[in-house]
């Protein structure tokens, strides 16, 4: 069994102390599986159930071999038909995509014996009160999870509201309104979201909420709730992340403007990216990464003959994927994207750590969290973004792949922005907002 660090001890102490939720959200890269598995051990848990995004699966597996020696069987439910392992006691891991299709599978886990424990991995996934994940677990299985642990770097990846699923489910007590009730949605959002109409497609206007607001007051009503530690504090040793743009040259930049267009009609930043959002899925978009991704190819290429001993590359769309994956193949990749079997995710992580390829190529949807590319013989300080995601807390998780415990160098991260289009606005703010999205859970401990 590895030895957890003594912050890591201290936290999980915190947690078994207390006989109400507690959120842990340390920055990434500290260590969040381990405490975790400290509090089943320390509980002497029997029952536990571990819900996270499917690519974190098989890191789950290796954390409890290195951090729960003892541990209970472990069950990963990939069907109804594995659940009939919870007759048991056990370990289960399951994920929120499977949760959020398979009622049969919500109905076994609700008709068995509660959970002593159960750890809501990326715990931000629940951030949608609507869809169907969050209804699983915070309504439908709620009473069958014992205590619940939730967990994430970036509890509200866009603003506030997006803890209130959350909080309505496991500490209601933490929000209560003037009428001694807790709030409802609408009433959260009301005083802790910054709301705005704007005008989308056909001159309809929505409702968008754009930020948050009175977070001093907020911070201090979930006080003890969130359990912050971040890497300045405890890794004295380990330097800085840091996120600039990268601009690359596109043929025929106007072509592009058609969205630009949209795109600038945005009053300020929060609004340039609420319209990027709506036109991300237009084919244009797609487009712009495939035009940006023989220039971020060559950059890669200019770096590895520079000296640079590796690379993470991340990006969005399969076929940018391809075309990087084409024309980096010479100097050994190893890639993660949705099309790659969950069997085969680990090997693909150990040939990178391990040196034996130089680019990492990963889609930040599929392989932006639950991972560590760090550590390794040839530890890697270079992040490209090919394409980044909207929601800057994506793009961060990402650039903390490399980031991370065994990291001794400077990491940067590269978001290659179109030159002359509304792309240099666009990874303007993403860039700046990585660097600072979460100034709102500096101040929770």
């Amino acid at each position: 069994m590895l030895t957890p660090f003594a912050y890591q001890t201290k936290a999980a102490d915190a947690i078994v102390a207390s006989s109400k939720a507690v959120y842990n959200i340390f920055e990434p890269g500290l260590g969040k599986s381990c405490v975790a598995l400290q509090v089943a051990r320390a509980k002497r848990a029997r029952r536990v159930m571990i819900v996270c995004p499917v690519s974190a699966i098989y890191a789950w597996k290796l954390e409890i071999q290195k951090f729960w020696p003892e541990h209970p069987p472990v069950t990963i439910l990939n069907t109804v038909g594995d659940a009939q392992a919870l007759a048991r006691d056990g370990v289960f891991i399951v994920t929120y995509g499977l949760l959020s299709r398979s009622e049969s599978l919500v109905d076994w886990v609700r008709q068995a014996t509660p959970m002593d424990l159960s750890i809501l991995d990326e715990a931000h996934a629940l951030k949608n009160a609507a869809a169907n994940r969050t209804r699983a677990v915070l309504a439908e299985l709620r009473p069958n999870l014992g205590l619940a642990h939730p967990m994430s770097a970036t509890p509200a990846p866009n603003h506030a509201g997006e803890l209130w699923p959350i909080l309505r489910a496991l500490r209601p007590d933490l929000i209560v309104n003037g009428a001694g009730r807790p709030m409802k949605q609408n009433e959260f959002e009301e005083r802790y979201c910054e709301v705005k109409q704007i005008r989308v497609a056909g001159g309809r206007m929505q409702r968008v909420i754009v930020g948050s607001r009175n977070v001093e007051e907020l911070r201090s009503r979930l006080k003890g709730f969130f359990l912050r530690e971040t890497k300045a504090n405890v890794l004295k040793d380990l330097p800085p992340l840091d996120f600039v743009t990268l601009p690359v040259q596109v043929p025929d930049p106007a072509y592009f403007q058609t969205i630009g267009q949209l795109i600038e009609s945005g009053e300020d930043d929060d609004d340039v990216l609420e319209h990027a959002k709506m036109v991300a899925t237009s084919t244009r978009y797609r487009e712009l990464g495939m035009a940006k991704a023989p220039m971020v190819a060559e950059y890669v290429r200019d770096m590895l003959d520079g000296g640079v001993r590796q690379v993470v590359v991340w990006a969005v769309h399969h076929d940018v994927i391809d075309y990087l994956h084409k024309h980096l193949l010479d100097y050994g990749i190893a890639i993660i994207d949705g099309r790659t079997p969950q069997a085969n995710r680990p090997r693909w992580i150990e040939k990178f750590v391990q040196g034996e390829a130089r680019v990492f190529l990963g889609q930040i949807q599929a392989g932006g969290t639950a991972i560590t590319l760090s550590g390794g013989k040839l530890p890697c300080r270079d992040a490209i973004f090919a394409e980044t995601s909207f929601s800057p807390s994506d793009n961060y998780q990402a650039a903390c792949r490399i980031h991370r415990i065994g990291q001794r160098d400077a990491v940067l991260a590269r978001f290659a922005s179109a030159a002359e289009t509304y792309d240099d606005r666009i990874q303007e703010i993403l860039a700046r907002k990585s660097r600072d999205f979460t100034e709102l859970f500096e101040g929770a401990i």
